[in-house]
């Protein structure tokens, strides 16, 4: 998963080569990324086919019905992988079992309620 405005393994993937990007931006803040690690390219080339990418008020989305349903208070970095399932960038169904890692509780309490309050 990735947020759309730092989507740099999704555009390496693309161009099937390391693509840099100048200026990553996103509430993910653990996702901000400029390229994919130099030794960690051509094994994820190899192994991870796609990547999907989320943009940020769907993540926002996330952790607003995180803590609203389940009174779990996670960062954004921690919902993306929710976000991307709740709207449907990752098809699951006829998939078994899902695990989804969610993480993460290091996030501004004031900025936490804002992102909450920009999603209905």
């Amino acid at each position: 998963m990735e947020p759309d405005g730092a989507a740099d393994f999704r555009q390496s993937l693309q161009a099937g080569k390391r693509v840099r990007l100048d200026k990553p931006v996103s509430i993910c803040d653990g996702l901000l990324s400029y390229d994919v690690g130099e030794h960690n390219w051509p094994i994820l080339q190899r192994l991870v086919p796609e990547s999907a990418v989320v943009p940020d008020l769907q993540t926002q989305s996330a952790m607003k019905w995180l803590y609203e349903s389940h009174g779990l208070r996670v960062e954004p970095s921690g919902a993306i992988a929710t976000a991307a399932i709740l709207h449907g960038h990752v098809d699951i169904s006829g998939s078994g079992d899902v695990v989804i890692i969610i993480s993460g509780r290091n996030l501004d309490e004031d900025r936490f309620h804002q992102w909450r309050a920009a999603v209905s």
